[in-house]
């Protein structure tokens, strides 16, 4: 889900600055669990794609 969300951000699918779509709203559109999504977002945190505010 993190090359996923890397490859959305960085095709432009959000703009800079931009919120990303919630937890809760990811994994009602993919069926993932919170969980696995939450274990994304850390990793794009740690790689300093996206930040958490």
């Amino acid at each position: 889900m993190a090359d996923e969300l890397r490859r959305g951000i960085l095709a432009g699918t959000w703009a800079v600055g931009a919120k990303l779509p919630t937890n809760a709203q990811l994994s009602a559109e993919t069926g993932l669990s919170l969980t696995t999504l939450r274990r994304a977002f850390d990793e794009l945190g740690e790689t300093e794609v996206v930040g958490r505010r």
